[in-house]
């Protein structure tokens, strides 16, 4: 009898399967939303403040200090 290698051995290493890892939400990068929320010089140049929400600009504005 004449030892022979497993099926598996004999493909070699790649064979293996390289489908990436599953990666969890918890893990995945931050999606970026630009500037944080916070009082911004007004978008129109009125020369006040605006709030930005982190995501649109808000009606509260504050005037010209």
């Amino acid at each position: 009898m004449v030892n022979s290698p497993s099926r598996q051995q004999a493909r070699g290493p790649e064979s293996r399967s390289t489908r990436p890892e599953p990666v969890h939400l918890a893990q995945a990068a931050p999606i970026s939303q630009g500037p944080p929320p916070g009082w911004y010089p007004e978008p129109q140049g009125s020369g006040g403040k605006r709030w930005w929400d982190s995501t649109t600009w808000t009606d509260h504005r504050q005037p010209e200090a």
